[in-house]
């Protein structure tokens, strides 16, 4: 934080000293914010932070909200972005970048890979700076966030991201309310939500959609797949637009919030919103405002969950289920550990873990650790059974293990796309990512611990896949003992030899469910037995690639196979690269990927990509940079002022993502010997090693 001396002349030494810090590459100095209106009061502040962040290596944040830097020092920060490879998040809030500011920074965006949260709010961006922000994210594949709230752009402008979004491959949260896009520049959202597969937030507060817009956006609901969080508050919906989102919402099961606060809806029609939700729905947080009590609502969606709704001022609480309530029916899974029922609980299927050893505390510990992710299982309770054996209580995956569902396709003759596979790592990295977050290693790693909610071979936009089993997680750098049971085939040398593991052990495990997904499915190392496949990986021997397999897979493969741990990704590393093979993979098969479509996505011929590789001359060069002057501003005049963001969940929701866990130790086949995990002690192995 920019030190607040009670003289400009503390200030400006406070200030000096971090541009002195950021120059020197201080390796305490990785966030930078302007506190207070003003910290920035001079050109030669603005040029001086401009040409220190070229050279910067250790700064993630910067933070400039409200600085009034202007269009000028828009285009210094632009500069800058070119020569860092470092920064990740950038806030220019209510900034008066206009234009010209956003074209620049769009302009270095098309070079800089670092930065993926932006956040250019209330700076009057207007239609050409949407444009040339949406020509960009047609190529950046880097930038997670972006915030455009209330920039006075139109329907074009809207148009414009909205097309966009169609085909990037990154985004996963987007805010472009209190910007008057209409119906017009919503049409263009029924393809984006057809289309995309990463974005996770969307909010469209105060963007004068109406019904018609509502219509188009619930046509294009009901078949996404990724949408957690829909803002659509203050659109001036009725009851046709409520109508067409209750049908929406009776085919997705995705979308976990949505938010409808400050429209026209009436009693009868938020009832009938209600009534549309099935017990598949995926909501957890539903705002109608004042249509009906928030308590009413609660408890519907906490009945369908089959969750007993939160005390007032109490916090969740995974309950204890009476095992009578549980109706058992065929066995799913039988592993050395537990047996897996499919069963019903008050007419939900679920799936019943009943574990034979003392892991069940440690087991349900994760489950609650991790809370809820789209790519980790949900634990929904806990019970005992009639001989004293702990018993978890989860979410059933219908169609089994990815495992099985291959195997499966390959029997049938058919086989899955290399989007759709690439779709289900990105998904399985996503719930990994969230594991190492929480610093836990899971260990058991493999196809056959992830389950299936939603696959097509054919249609990425259909995959829903979760990570499960946590029978063998642990902290991390855990050094297993005598009694654990091994998975050796996808073990890392370092965890064989040293019963060593950690997350780069894991990012083996990756490596080798990459090569399961190319394989259809095949057993790593088939042809050999446990102890032999475990020799061959500690003398260097590495798994082949597969005739399916696009080269640039099996390079990653390679790479999570690093004899030395150090040299492997780590998992949020893994999630960038996987999203550059999706760019790769999708250029190469436009058909399968984006088909054709009669919708024009936008582009601005007056602004060109940048010369990545030339060096910027300018930085030395002396220039006026007005602080903030816009007298200049023509303000779109289809679009009112809608003042400043607004406070709390109106404004920037932040993004939760959650993993999905398994009763799946089984879901597969665990009475095969070469795929169930072997009862081998480390001792025996190192000594079976040591004589061959």
């Amino acid at each position: 934080m920019l030190p607040q001396g009670n003289s400009s002349r503390e200030r400006a030494k406070g200030w000096s000293r971090t541009l002195q810090r950021l120059r020197d590459n201080d390796a305490a100095l990785t966030v930078v914010i302007a506190s207070s209106r003003g910290s920035i009061n001079s050109d030669e502040d603005l040029r001086s932070l401009a040409k220190a962040l070229q050279k910067n290596t250790v700064l993630l944040t910067l933070d400039l909200e409200g600085q009034r830097i202007g269009p000028l020092g828009g285009k210094a920060l632009a500069d800058a972005l070119l020569g860092n490879n470092t920064l990740r998040k950038l806030n220019l809030e209510g900034n008066q970048i206009d234009v010209d500011g956003a074209t620049a920074i769009a302009a270095a965006l098309n070079c800089n890979t670092a930065l993926t949260e932006l956040n250019l709010a209330g700076n009057w961006i207007r239609n050409g700076g949407a444009k040339a922000l949406a020509e960009t994210l047609q190529r950046n594949s880097s930038l997670r966030s972006l915030n455009l709230w209330g920039n006075n752009f139109g329907r074009t402008g809207g148009k414009a991201i909205l097309e966009a979004v169609q085909v990037n491959t990154a985004l996963q949260k987007l805010n472009i309310g209190g910007n008057s896009i209409g119906t017009e520049g919503v049409a263009a959202l029924e393809g984006a939500l057809q289309r995309n597969t990463v974005l996770k937030e969307l909010n469209l507060l105060k963007t004068m959609m109406r019904d018609p817009g509502v219509e188009l956006l619930a046509r294009a609901l009901a078949r996404n797949h990724t949408l957690e969080r829909l803002h659509l508050g203050d659109n001036g919906i009725k009851s046709g637009g409520t109508r067409a989102l209750a049908e929406a919402l009776r085919d997705n099961s995705t979308l976990k919030e949505l938010y409808l606060s400050g429209n026209q809806i009436d009693n009868d029609a938020a009832r009938n919103l209600l009534g549309a939700l099935t017990k598949d729905t995926g909501l957890i947080e539903l705002d109608l405002g004042d249509a009906i009590p928030e308590e009413e609502v609660r408890n519907v969606l906490s009945k369908l969950r089959r969750i007993p709704p939160t005390p007032e001022g109490g916090t969740d609480r995974l309950p204890a289920i009476p095992f009578q309530e549980l109706r058992l029916q065929r066995v799913i899974g039988t592993g050395s550990s537990k047996t897996v029922h499919s069963a019903l609980w008050h007419d939900e299927e679920v799936a019943v873990l009943i574990l034979r050893s003392g892991s069940a505390r440690s087991e349900a510990a994760v489950f609650e650790r991790l809370g809820r992710h789209p790519q980790l299982t949900r634990l929904l309770g806990t019970s005992r059974d009639p001989y004293g054996s702990h018993v978890l209580v989860t979410e059933l995956a219908r169609k089994g293990s990815l495992h099985t569902l291959l195997g499966d396709l390959v029997e049938e003759g058919r086989k899955a796309s290399n989007l759709v596979l690439l779709q289900c790592a990105m998904q399985v990295c996503e719930g990994m990512l969230k594991i190492a977050e929480e610093g836990l290693i899971h260990r058991d790693l493999a196809l056959r611990n992830v389950l299936v909610f939603d696959f097509d071979p054919d249609d990425p936009k259909r995959v829903a896949v979760k990570v499960t089993d946590y029978g063998l997680t642990r902290e991390a750098q855990y050094y297993y003992s005598e009694s654990d049971e091994l998975p050796f085939r996808w073990m890392s040398p370092e965890a064989i030899v040293r019963g060593r593991w950690s997350e780069k052990s894991d990012v083996w495990a990756f490596g080798v469910l990459l090569w399961e997904l190319w394989s259809a499915a095949m057993i790593p190392f088939h042809a050999l037995g446990n102890a032999d496949a475990a020799k061959r990986t500690v003398e260097g021997h590495r798994l082949e690639k597969t005739d399916e397999c696009p080269d640039s897979i099996y390079e990653l493969m390679k790479q999570c196979w690093e004899t030395e741990a150090s040299n492997r990704p780590t998992f949020i590393q893994l999630r960038v690269l996987l999203q550059d093979l999706h760019v790769e993979l999708a250029s190469a098969l436009t058909d399968e990927a984006i088909p054709d479509t009669d919708v024009t996505t936008v582009v601005d011929p007056g602004t060109e990509a940048p010369d990545c590789d030339e060096k910027d001359e300018s930085e030395d060069k002396e220039e006026q940079l007005p602080g903030g002057d816009t007298s200049g501003d023509q303000g779109n005049p289809d679009v009112p002022d809608t003042g400043n963001p607004p406070e709390g969940p109106d404004r920037e929701p932040e993004i939760h993502i959650t993993i999905p866990k398994h009763v799946g130790e089984s879901q597969t086949h665990d009475d095969c010997s070469l795929c169930s995990r072997p009862v081998f002690l480390f001792g025996s192995i190192i000594l079976l090693l040591a004589l061959t």
